[in-house]
């Protein structure tokens, strides 16, 4: 099967100005399954300055009936052609097709949930002094430029276009180069949802593809874009801050990634092993929220490493739409090189090698496969457990119990969520830019931390300052603080339900 991905600016389908385009791989066994085009800076400028003529149109910014219709409609779409698009996302990315179909599930779930905040963007009217009032009216902030990686290229569009389009924004869409065809297949069907509208949506949505970063570093710096959205490293992140400051841009950036999970000495080895290790490998290891490392309690310690090793090993290393597959290639060979490598001087370094991994050979030695490995430092009673480490490495401390295990958790300064497993409950938080972490405090409660939206702030004794702040911060994603005594614990308000 041969496929082809061509730009869209403007309302069309088009080449590259330059004419370049660049091979699609599968990852699984290094053969090319189509081509895209390349887009250039010529290129990038054009679908840019579509966007803007469409946003400075009243057609689309100022229609949210249309702009719900559209969504829901594009969701039916994709919803029809669901089990197509999660077998080329698996062709071209490499994930398992469960994980895929997964994928796709979710993402048409994402586009009827922001459809239906389209038409309910309330303002404000607050009296400022008596007879004088003052209006708050929400609108569209511009174009958006969306930077979108290549690990979950489906749902990670979704997050970032389908706020910018609720909210009346045009948006330049900037794939993953190793994600560039399942992109494209995406929005080929939101653009024939947009076709028989016309000239009241032309250029809303424009695709632009790239082998390198110029068109992303154009959307960064270019005038005429108002909001940028990235998910991706925290380097590359803080370089976009930069760039983007001189033009004031809006920013939406979802970075780094290094989970941890906190086992207590309460649970069931084997069935948590087996948890942790589908935790880690999700993905292939490729996801910011997989378990990088496991923090075990001492009396757990040997118990937890055999059965993890056991549960890794047993893992079934195999190309994605092959049936029984747990874990998948990396993405590209360049990818597997590098982890590889990684890899290596971790065992290296590490005080005990539990798991040696490797590439495997025979039907699979062509393709970006690489098996699971696990290294433990019993020094500080934590066993590391990774397939692919995306993010700097994390610090490890001991855990001889629940609140320092915990702390010892959130120490970690890049954290995108994390597990806390014992036998009374469960809970994980995975969702990148989610709030309610799992938090247990022991009997020394001014050096733990809580988490509230924006940043970790300390929590002092029971009725402070600090800690009020925290739960008006908690409050808004639907958490709640409970005391009892001087312990306290954060509780998602998913354990409320049955």
């Amino acid at each position: 099967m041969t496929l082809d991905a061509q730009l869209l600016i403007d309302g069309a389908w088009r080449a590259a100005q330059g004419g370049a385009t660049a091979a699609s791989v599968n990852p699984a066994n290094g053969e090319t399954i189509g081509c895209y085009a390349a887009a250039d800076l010529a290129d990038a400028h054009g679908a840019i300055a579509a966007a803007r003529r469409a946003f400075e149109r009243p057609d689309w910014a100022q229609a949210p009936r249309l702009r719900q219709q559209v969504m829901l409609h594009w969701a039916d779409a994709l919803e029809r052609k669901s089990d197509e698009l999660a077998r080329l996302l698996t062709l071209e990315n490499g994930k398992v097709l469960a994980q895929s179909r997964g994928e796709m599930a979710g993402a048409i779930s994402e586009i009827r949930y922001y459809a239906g905040l389209a038409r309910t963007y309330p303002g404000h009217v607050f009296e400022v002094e008596p007879g004088v009032f003052s209006t708050l009216i929400k609108e569209p902030a511009g174009v958006a430029g969306l930077i979108i990686p290549w690990n979950a290229p489906v749902v990670l569009l979704i997050r970032a276009l389908t706020p910018a389009m609720a909210a009346g924004c045009t948006v330049v869409i900037k794939p993953a180069p190793q994600s560039a065809l399942i992109t494209a297949a995406v929005i080929a069907e939101l653009h024939a949802v947009l076709a028989p509208l016309g000239d009241r949506v032309r250029g809303v949505v424009n695709l632009v593809s790239e082998r390198g970063h110029d068109v992303a570093q154009t959307l960064v710096t270019s005038p005429e874009v108002d909001v940028i959205s990235f998910t991706g490293s925290n380097a590359t992140g803080a370089r976009i801050m930069a760039a983007a400051a001189p033009t004031m841009k809006k920013l939406s950036l979802e970075l780094g990634g290094k989970a941890a999970c906190v086992v207590f000495d309460d649970v069931d080895v084997e069935r948590v092993a087996g948890q942790l290790a589908a935790a880690a490998t999700i993905i292939s290891g490729q996801q910011c929220t997989a378990a990088r490392r496991v923090l075990v309690h001492a009396s757990k310690f040997d118990a937890m490493k055999v059965a993890l090793s056991r549960a890794l090993a047993s893992l079934v290393v195999a190309p994605g739409d092959s049936p029984g597959a747990q874990v998948g290639p990396l993405i590209d060979a360049a990818s597997r090189e590098r982890v590889a490598s990684q890899i290596e001087r971790s065992l290296a370094e590490a005080d005990e090698v539990v798991l040696r991994g490797g590439r495997p050979g025979g039907a699979l030695a062509a393709g970006c496969f690489l098996t699971p490995h696990a290294s433990g430092t019993p020094r500080y009673r934590c066993l590391l457990s990774a397939r692919r480490d995306l993010r700097p490495a994390g610090r490890h401390r001991a855990l001889r119990g629940r609140g320092r295990g915990c702390r010892a958790r959130q120490s970690q300064r890049v954290r995108a969520g994390g597990q806390r497993v014992d036998a009374r409950r469960c809970a994980c938080d995975a969702r990148g830019a989610g709030v309610a972490q799992w938090h247990r405090v022991d009997q020394r409660p001014q050096q733990a931390l809580c988490r509230g939206r924006d940043r970790w702030i300390p929590a002092q004794r029971p009725g402070s300052t600090a800690r009020r702040r925290c739960t008006r911060r908690l409050h808004r994603d639907q958490a709640h603080l409970s005391e009892r005594g001087r312990r306290w614990r954060l509780t998602p308000a998913s354990e409320e339900l049955p």
